[in-house]
């Protein structure tokens, strides 16, 4: 892709100015990030290539750095060349020429609409800058990699269901988005069409419009006054009154919903046999989990969102996750507290996975291989 260079602009605490065809780029006096940003919407869900020339000026004192915008960061080359690539990157190329300056090539797989290059002291892109220029940059090209989503026979990527995928696909997932095949529900039709359009590009990937449940009818939805503590069941207002956040757990409306069995959608055809669960449907996670069935005996891998009390009413705890997927052969295999209840240990996510004592098959070893990377589980 031939990018103008005067298409890139100052993202955060920088000075991009273009001089005889190359990018001056000075990071700022304050304590930020320093970045400078191209923006694309064909970036989104894409596989980049970035190849540049970058040359130190004599007042640099930072490493050039390639920021994931809004999603961490890639790679940090010093001004001597010494590489770095975090786990989300997937190749860091660096060679040295005579006069100092730096050919560089990263490939990774972008999540955003922007692509952000900036500096970095020791390696933390979040610092005090002098605000003198501190690289030349030239040379900038940025390709699209189109064939990344099918370079993966479909049958060998792991099928990741997430029910409840307000938000779309989670970022664990970032580094390993032509291993998978994912499956959203989002009863919300206005939630579900952006959904739908970041994973056009992911084979067999798709959003299913319904809520699903441990049997097919209507229930109401508590619409409460956060969105993200709706639940097809009512607050437990005296459990939650103890805590700050009770007020965002105030139902304002109710809404019918009609609530569909996994196993039933697939028998119908309509939905695939899952690899890796993530259930996140705010007390109603033991009733989507029970209407998976027997399709529980070869999922690989669980994350669930679970609690040590009830804040939700008729609601199951964490040790009813543990004693109900155990005859599954899925075991606990690593909890993280939620810090939403001013210090107490209330809303657990909880990760499950296959019993180390089965044997797998190599197909299998390689997408658990894949879910244990995603949700650092090794």
């Amino acid at each position: 892709m031939n990018v103008h260079l005067g298409q890139w602009s100052s993202l955060y605490s920088s000075s991009v100015t273009i001089e005889n065809g190359k990018i001056i780029f000075s990071d700022s006096p304050s304590e930020y990030w320093h970045l400078m940003g191209l923006r694309n919407e064909g970036f989104v869900e894409r596989r980049i290539k970035i190849a540049l020339t970058a040359k130190p000026t004599s007042q640099r004192n930072t490493s050039i750095a390639f920021n994931h915008h809004l999603h961490g960061d890639l790679a940090f080359v010093s001004p001597v060349g010494e590489g770095f690539k975090t786990s989300d990157c997937d190749s860091l190329e660096v060679n040295r020429n005579s006069d100092g300056s730096l050919d560089i090539v990263v490939i990774y797989p972008n999540r955003d609409a922007v692509i952000a290059i900036g500096t970095a002291k020791d390696r933390v892109s979040h610092y005090e800058g002098s605000g003198l220029p501190q690289y030349e940059i030239y040379n900038l090209l940025i390709d699209v990699i189109d064939d990344y989503y099918t370079s993966i026979p479909v049958d060998e990527k792991v099928v990741f269901v997430d029910v409840g995928g307000m938000g779309g696909l989670q970022h664990y997932w970032q580094p390993y988005h032509n291993r998978i095949v994912p499956v959203l529900f989002e009863p919300n039709p206005a939630q579900a069409a952006p959904i739908r359009d970041s994973l056009a590009r992911f084979p067999g990937g798709r959003v299913i419009e319904k809520a699903l449940g441990d049997q097919e009818g209507t229930r109401e939805l508590n619409i409460t006054a956060s969105q993200w503590c709706s639940s097809l069941l009512k607050p437990n207002k005296q459990f939650l009154s103890r805590y700050s956040a009770g007020p965002a757990f105030e139902v304002e409306r109710t809404v019918p919903v009609h609530c569909v069995r996994y196993d039933s959608l697939h028998q119908a055809g309509e939905v695939p046999s899952p690899d890796a669960i993530k259930i996140d449907t705010q007390g109603f996670d033991y009733n989507v989990l029970v209407g998976f069935g027997d399709l529980l005996n070869s999922v690989l891998a669980i994350q669930l969102e679970s609690h040590a009390y009830p804040i939700y009413e008729g609601q199951k705890l964490l040790h009813d996750y543990v004693e109900y997927l155990q005859p599954f052969g899925l075991y606990l295999a690593r909890i993280e507290t939620v810090p939403h209840f001013d210090g107490d240990v209330v809303e657990i996510d909880a990760w499950f996975i296959r019993d180390r004592k089965q044997k797998l098959n190599s197909r299998e070893v390689a997408k658990m291989e894949t879910i244990k990377k995603a949700w650092k589980l090794i």
